[in-house]
């Protein structure tokens, strides 16, 4: 055998081994990437679902509900668009225009909301979980941050209220506007003031004598405890009646939950006005007569029969059942004061209807 030919037998097996040593590194490093990438996929995954649980979601896992996220940087929080949609590490976002959606791809995590959108000031407050209300919002440090309609310092806290309410041949109707404050550092515990207007109407409703120096024969805040002397009532028995009054009111309110309120609220004072009733009046000294009466024109609250005119309170719940809209229930205290054109032999013409009815209505958060 030649020396080319025996070196030529021996070269083939030396690079075949060659070769299937660098096919076995290619092999090693594809296996180390693949595990990499399976690793870091994982990572993501478990990242995403952590994220996933620590996010406000009502229906789907959206950054806050369908609003866009940069639209808050415009001056007002819009609904997007499915058209224009595109997920972030696991949570989707809406976008009213391409243009917004541009925006947000350039710098996705500068535009998520702070507390992975759940009300701002509940979690920095109390570290509670409270669900956002999308369009009550702010600006801080360069990021958005939704709050919500119940744990929000009350600065936000406006509402609109109408109410209906009625007990056999009586009904009232009423519209509020109201604004309160928490008290404390859960601001469980709320106060506030409003603006009430009240619309009471009745059909052939008895009016008995108003005045405390009447109906207790003295005045002053002993009255709640006094007892009242019959024989200086006497009953107005007015036919068609309509009141209106509009008053400024005091409200007390807790929270018992995010979306669950129960309070109590009374006009303090104000005016009234209405048409002419006609009506009898039955006087225990004086015979019948039938003098015509208008609403008693000025609202006081005092204490119990000092009280002058119309006056509302209401003993309520109330639910918020969206980021919105609630409703409320409970019972509404009204008296309803006429003023006659004469006297009776008592001097007194003033008639008080005091009515306890059951009440509905509906608010709006302003």
């Amino acid at each position: 055998m030649s020396p080319a030919r025996h070196f030529r037998e021996r070269e083939v097996p030396l690079f075949a081994a060659f070769s299937h040593t660098k096919m076995t590194i290619r092999l090693i490093l594809l296996a180390c990437m693949f595990a990499t990438l399976l690793s870091k996929a994982q990572t993501n995954s478990n990242e995403n679902a952590l994220r996933l649980k620590h996010f406000w979601q009502e229906k789907a896992p959206l950054t806050i509900q369908d609003y866009d996220p940069v639209s808050y940087y415009s001056g007002k929080a819009l609904k997007g668009s499915t058209k224009f949609r595109t997920v972030y590490k696991g949570i989707g976002n809406h976008f009213t225009n391409a243009k917004n959606l541009e925006t947000f791809q350039k710098n996705p995590a500068g535009y998520e909301p702070t507390y992975g959108g759940w009300c701002a000031y509940a979690m920095g407050a109390r570290s509670e979980k409270v669900e956002p209300d999308p369009e009550n919002y702010k600006l801080a440090n360069g990021y958005a941050q939704s709050d919500s309609t119940a744990s929000t310092p009350l600065r936000w806290n406006q509402l609109a209220e109408l109410t209906v309410s009625g007990n056999g041949n009586q009904f009232t109707g009423t519209a509020s506007w109201l604004h309160l404050y928490g008290v404390g550092k859960a601001r469980k515990f709320r106060i506030g003031y409003g603006v009430r207007f009240n619309s009471y109407f009745s059909k052939d409703q008895e009016f008995t004598t108003a005045p405390a120096k009447l109906t207790s024969k003295q005045e002053g805040p002993q009255v709640l405890f006094s007892e009242t002397f019959q024989e200086n009532l006497d009953t107005l028995k007015a036919g068609s009646v309509n009141v209106n009054s509009l008053n400024a009111a005091i409200y007390l309110q807790y929270d018992l939950s995010p979306k669950f309120q129960i309070g109590f609220n009374i006009d303090a004072i104000g005016f009234s006005f209405g048409k002419k009733s006609s009506g009898t009046i039955q006087s225990s000294g004086y015979g019948n007569f039938a003098p015509s009466a208008k609403p008693y024109p000025f609202n006081l609250l005092l204490v119990s029969e000092n009280d002058l005119g119309s006056l509302n309170s209401e003993l309520y719940g109330r639910y918020f059942f969206s980021p919105k809209w609630a409703v409320k229930a409970g019972a509404s205290f009204l008296f309803s004061e006429l003023q006659t054109e004469r006297k009776d032999i008592l001097d007194n013409d003033r008639y008080r209807n005091k009515s306890l009815t059951v009440m509905v209505g509906i608010a709006y958060k302003l």
